[in-house]
């Protein structure tokens, strides 16, 4: 019986890791999408763009530099969240950004000026990705961000819900990004009033099709 679980445990696990090549895709694609409409971002991605202003980094060594950090310090002071979807999050968003960013770019501007239009519309899938992406990922539990830990110790410290935390927190970016030069606009406020709520229909939406999937025998 030992053996069993242990095996239909190693199973889901499997499934999980393949699954997660959709979130880990999705995310730096929505935040490429947001910096390639040049319509604002992101809280995170202002930040991103903020300290690629302030020292010549492209957006992706940014992240990577970010990510790493953020992974030491769990590694520190939270290693029961350091999990195998963490560091693999950690280490392909940075480089994952750039080469989307590089092609989102070369497609809308190879004519010249783009359309806002166009613009708009890949701002817009800028967050449904992201968002998306976000939400799969917290429900194929394999770990969480390094956001998100820094989030709920917020949180801890503050001794006051998540929500209020994030807030703070996204706030906190919003203003050292748009400091350091990071462009501010309607894709920055279309992100924090859209973000949380495609989150949470994502984690809705796919929590059945994942729980099929993780318990089907083949």
């Amino acid at each position: 019986m030992k053996e069993n679980l242990s095996g239909t445990n190693r199973m889901i696990v499997v499934k999980k890791l393949f699954l997660l090549i959709i979130p880990i895709t999705l995310l730096p694609l929505g935040i490429a999408g947001y910096l390639a409409s040049f319509l604002g971002a992101d809280p995170f991605s202002v930040f991103l763009d903020g300290v690629h202003v302030a020292t010549g980094l492209t957006h992706g060594q940014v992240a990577m530099i970010n990510s790493t950090l953020l992974i030491t310090l769990m590694f520190l002071f939270g290693r029961r969240h350091l999990k195998i979807g963490t560091i693999a999050l950690a280490v392909t968003i940075g480089p994952l950004i750039d080469i989307f960013r590089t092609a989102l770019i070369g497609m809308i501007y190879s004519g010249g000026e783009a359309e806002i239009i166009v613009r708009v519309i890949v701002m817009i899938f800028g967050c449904i990705f992201l968002a998306a992406g976000v939400g799969m990922f917290i429900a194929i539990d394999l770990g969480i961000g390094g956001l998100e830990w820094v989030v709920l110790n917020i949180a801890k410290c503050l001794k006051t819900k998540m929500r209020y935390a994030r807030i703070a927190f996204d706030g906190t970016l919003v203003a050292l990004g748009w400091l350091m030069g990071g462009l501010v606009g309607i894709g920055t406020i279309i992100g924090i009033l859209a973000t949380g709520p495609i989150i949470e229909y994502t984690i809705k939406l796919t929590q059945k099709p994942l729980e099929r999937i993780l318990t089907h025998r083949t």
